[in-house]
């Protein structure tokens, strides 16, 4: 059989992303196309490459050793195509940030006028998923996150500070219960704090800090917000010292196998100028 990467490319995937609508999605595909190339494949070789367990698509045997000379073609394609990109005028193409809504509105949005100037041909998209995109799968280019990553072949970096406060809106009587985040959220560190400082669980829940701070204000109660998400109402109080706030870290995570690529030099590039100090707030004002 005469290997190449238009075939196993679609093996790749699946093995990856364990599901066929992964691998399509991941791929810019169709599940149908999905399925028919891999059973190509498999007709090829003559023997079955993928099985379906409990946990989605599994390789074979077989599979494995072709998943591994896929993996070989991609990086080789990989360090092809950054090569080209760096002798280009101009880099071209589509970098994906997975960030938090709140790092969104209050710092990169705001960047992203200068950002299109520098960059007229590379597009930057912002966006948020309460379930973390896989950089290994190449589901998100770049991830602003809370939790420092221990596992992987991720590089990391401290990019910047936020700190975390329990506010509600002054005069606010004694009204039973708070609000906080969706129950994916519940071990971020906002979360945590709320659970270390308020009492039994939150009467309702949102998506985001955002939404979060709109709720509170319009119910009258308490939750836990970063100081700068607080900041931008008058009308939110904390009802804690300062003493005890509490405080996260925003994260900058990308593939190992990334490292060379000029585009990701490039954002990280910008965001390192969005936030030049690991120990400044996210939105570059409170102290």
């Amino acid at each position: 059989m005469e290997t190449n990467w238009d075939d196993l490319k679609y093996l790749l995937a699946v093995a990856e992303h364990r599901t066929l609508s992964g691998a399509a999605e991941s791929l810019g595909s169709n599940v149908t196309t999905v399925s028919r190339r891999v059973k190509r494949l498999e007709e090829e070789v003559g023997c079955v490459l993928m099985e379906r367990s409990g946990e989605g698509w599994r390789p074979t045997a077989m599979a494995k050793s072709l998943i591994a000379t896929a993996r070989t073609m991609r990086a080789a394609m990989m360090t092809a195509e950054y090569s080209l990109a760096r002798g280009a005028r101009d880099l071209s193409g589509q970098v994906m940030i997975s960030s938090k809504p709140f790092v969104n509105s209050l710092a990169l949005v705001p960047a992203v006028p200068a950002f299109l100037a520098d960059n007229p041909a590379l597009e930057v998209q912002l966006d948020y998923t309460t379930k973390p995109y896989s950089l290994a799968r190449g589901e998100a280019d770049l991830a602003l996150q809370y939790p420092e990553p221990c596992e992987g072949r991720l590089v990391r970096r401290k990019l910047a500070t936020f700190r975390i406060g329990i506010y509600r809106p002054p005069g606010a009587g004694p009204a039973p219960g708070w609000l906080g985040l969706s129950r994916t959220m519940q071990g971020n560190p906002f979360m945590q704090h709320a659970h270390k400082h308020l009492a039994g669980a939150p009467a309702a829940r949102f998506h985001s800090l955002l939404s979060l701070a709109d709720a509170m204000r319009l119910c009258g109660l308490a939750g836990p917000l970063p100081t700068c998400v607080a900041g931008l109402h008058d009308d939110l109080e904390p009802i804690q010292r300062p003493d005890d706030f509490g405080e996260g870290h925003i994260w900058l995570v990308y593939h190992e196998t990334r490292r060379d690529d000029p585009r990701i030099e490039r954002v990280i590039s910008w965001l390192e100028g969005i936030f030049p100090n690991p120990r400044g707030c996210v939105c570059g004002l409170c102290d």
